[in-house]
Protein backbone atom coordinates (compact mmCIF):
# COMPACT_ATOMS: atom_id res chain seq x y z
CA UNK A 1 0.00 0.00 0.00
CA UNK A 2 1.29 3.58 -0.69
CA UNK A 3 2.71 5.18 2.15
CA UNK A 4 0.90 8.66 0.60
CA UNK A 5 -2.27 7.64 -0.76
CA UNK A 6 -4.49 10.56 0.47
CA UNK A 7 -1.34 12.38 -1.67
CA UNK A 8 -1.05 11.12 -4.26
CA UNK A 9 -5.06 10.27 -4.63
CA UNK A 10 -5.47 14.03 -4.90
CA UNK A 11 -2.59 14.86 -7.43
CA UNK A 12 -3.88 11.85 -9.94
CA UNK A 13 -7.68 12.87 -9.47
CA UNK A 14 -5.98 17.19 -10.46
CA UNK A 15 -4.17 15.73 -12.75
CA UNK A 16 -6.88 13.52 -14.51
CA UNK A 17 -9.52 16.49 -14.25
CA UNK A 18 -6.82 18.70 -15.93
CA UNK A 19 -5.78 16.06 -18.92
CA UNK A 20 -9.01 14.45 -19.43
CA UNK A 21 -12.10 16.64 -17.97
CA UNK A 22 -13.17 14.13 -15.61
CA UNK A 23 -15.04 15.55 -12.22
CA UNK A 24 -16.83 15.00 -9.75
CA UNK A 25 -16.89 11.88 -6.41
CA UNK A 26 -15.64 8.52 -7.27
CA UNK A 27 -15.98 5.68 -4.41
CA UNK A 28 -12.31 3.58 -4.60
CA UNK A 29 -12.44 0.26 -3.28
CA UNK A 30 -9.23 -0.89 -2.17
CA UNK A 31 -9.17 -4.80 -1.87
CA UNK A 32 -7.81 -8.22 -2.26
CA UNK A 33 -7.73 -10.90 -5.05
CA UNK A 34 -10.45 -12.93 -4.19
CA UNK A 35 -12.79 -9.91 -3.96
CA UNK A 36 -12.02 -8.69 -7.39
CA UNK A 37 -12.35 -12.50 -8.45
CA UNK A 38 -16.18 -11.91 -7.41
CA UNK A 39 -16.19 -8.73 -8.66
CA UNK A 40 -14.71 -9.49 -12.17
CA UNK A 41 -16.71 -12.62 -12.41
CA UNK A 42 -20.10 -10.54 -11.41
CA UNK A 43 -19.29 -7.69 -13.84
CA UNK A 44 -17.36 -9.32 -16.94
CA UNK A 45 -17.71 -12.57 -17.04
CA UNK A 46 -14.71 -13.72 -16.14
CA UNK A 47 -13.28 -16.19 -13.12
CA UNK A 48 -9.86 -14.33 -12.18
CA UNK A 49 -8.77 -11.94 -10.05
CA UNK A 50 -8.42 -8.56 -12.04
CA UNK A 51 -5.76 -5.70 -11.02
CA UNK A 52 -8.40 -2.99 -11.44
CA UNK A 53 -12.06 -2.10 -12.70
CA UNK A 54 -14.16 0.67 -13.48
CA UNK A 55 -17.57 1.16 -13.07
CA UNK A 56 -18.70 3.86 -15.30
CA UNK A 57 -22.20 5.48 -14.10
CA UNK A 58 -22.42 8.33 -16.81
CA UNK A 59 -23.53 10.85 -13.87
CA UNK A 60 -21.12 13.66 -14.21
CA UNK A 61 -21.53 14.50 -10.70
CA UNK A 62 -20.43 10.92 -9.41
CA UNK A 63 -18.57 9.64 -12.65
CA UNK A 64 -18.73 5.63 -11.39
CA UNK A 65 -16.95 3.65 -8.54
CA UNK A 66 -13.09 2.04 -8.82
CA UNK A 67 -11.98 -1.26 -7.62
CA UNK A 68 -7.97 -1.76 -7.01
CA UNK A 69 -6.54 -5.27 -6.00
CA UNK A 70 -3.90 -4.38 -3.45
CA UNK A 71 -2.25 -7.65 -3.92
CA UNK A 72 -1.69 -7.16 -7.66
CA UNK A 73 -0.27 -3.72 -7.27
CA UNK A 74 2.59 -5.04 -5.25
CA UNK A 75 3.01 -8.49 -7.45
CA UNK A 76 2.52 -6.35 -10.74
CA UNK A 77 5.30 -3.69 -9.12
CA UNK A 78 7.84 -6.23 -8.00
CA UNK A 79 7.05 -8.33 -11.65
CA UNK A 80 7.72 -4.96 -13.51
CA UNK A 81 10.25 -3.28 -11.37
CA UNK A 82 8.77 -0.30 -10.32
CA UNK A 83 7.38 1.17 -7.26
CA UNK A 84 4.15 0.39 -5.40
CA UNK A 85 3.30 3.85 -5.44
CA UNK A 86 3.86 3.77 -9.52
CA UNK A 87 1.52 0.76 -10.00
CA UNK A 88 -1.07 2.01 -8.02
CA UNK A 89 -0.98 5.24 -9.39
CA UNK A 90 -1.23 3.53 -12.98
CA UNK A 91 -3.74 1.27 -12.04
CA UNK A 92 -5.79 4.49 -10.80
CA UNK A 93 -5.54 6.79 -13.24
CA UNK A 94 -6.24 3.79 -15.88
CA UNK A 95 -9.77 3.57 -14.15
CA UNK A 96 -10.38 7.71 -14.07
CA UNK A 97 -9.77 7.88 -17.31
CA UNK A 98 -12.23 5.13 -18.07
CA UNK A 99 -14.73 6.94 -16.41
CA UNK A 100 -14.02 9.94 -18.20
CA UNK A 101 -14.83 7.88 -21.25
CA UNK A 102 -11.11 7.07 -22.92
CA UNK A 103 -10.88 3.30 -23.95
CA UNK A 104 -8.62 0.56 -25.66
CA UNK A 105 -11.14 -0.60 -28.02
CA UNK A 106 -8.16 -0.37 -30.90
CA UNK A 107 -4.79 0.92 -31.50
CA UNK A 108 -5.82 4.49 -31.92
CA UNK A 109 -7.87 5.10 -28.65
CA UNK A 110 -5.10 2.69 -27.08
CA UNK A 111 -2.45 4.72 -28.32
CA UNK A 112 -4.62 8.26 -27.07
CA UNK A 113 -5.13 6.46 -23.95
CA UNK A 114 -1.50 5.62 -23.40
CA UNK A 115 -0.29 8.78 -24.30
CA UNK A 116 -2.86 10.49 -21.64
CA UNK A 117 -1.81 8.13 -18.88
CA UNK A 118 1.51 8.65 -19.03
CA UNK A 119 0.99 12.55 -19.31
CA UNK A 120 -1.32 12.22 -15.76
CA UNK A 121 1.39 9.61 -14.66
CA UNK A 122 4.67 12.35 -16.09
CA UNK A 123 2.71 15.31 -13.95
CA UNK A 124 2.28 13.55 -10.64
CA UNK A 125 6.64 12.63 -10.43
CA UNK A 126 5.44 8.85 -11.00
CA UNK A 127 7.25 8.31 -15.02
CA UNK A 128 7.69 5.31 -16.49
CA UNK A 129 11.20 3.86 -16.10
CA UNK A 130 13.04 5.20 -20.06
CA UNK A 131 15.07 2.57 -21.09
CA UNK A 132 18.56 3.86 -22.19
CA UNK A 133 20.73 2.41 -24.86
CA UNK A 134 23.98 1.93 -25.26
Amino acid sequence: MPSNLGPLLASIAAAVEREAGLTGRVALRLTDDADMASLNRSFAGKSAPTDVLAFPSGDSQRPGDVAISLERVQAQAAAYGHSVEREFGYLLTHALLHLAGLGHEDNARRREMRQVEESVMDSVGLPRARQTVE
